[in-house]
């Protein structure tokens, strides 16, 4: 589906690629929120390697808004935040 220049196609997992008609950007900063929030575990690994390669190929720093502790073995810094203060910082 096409929607003010920005393709959107989902497979059967549920899992959605967007991209704009200027494949020629590279953001410096790519934001997820609750990005696995709905998939399964296999799934959800998948969406993490793939923001690692994103990370390690083309040097772009990933945001990850998530409730799930667990998503923690997947990423490099986490910093918790209590009523919109950071509270602690790993």
């Amino acid at each position: 589906m096409k929607i003010l220049g920005i393709e959107t196609s989902c497979d059967e997992t549920g899992i959605c690629i967007i991209e704009t008609e200027d494949n020629s950007s590279n953001p410096k900063i790519l934001f997820a929120d609750e990005p696995t929030a709905n998939l399964d575990t296999v799934s959800s690994e998948i969406v993490f390697k793939l923001f690692k390669k994103l990370n390690k190929e083309l040097k772009q720093t990933i945001l990850v808004v998530t409730h799930e502790p667990e998503d923690k073995k997947y990423v490099d810094r986490v910093i918790w935040l209590k009523d919109g203060l950071i509270e602690n910082e790993e």
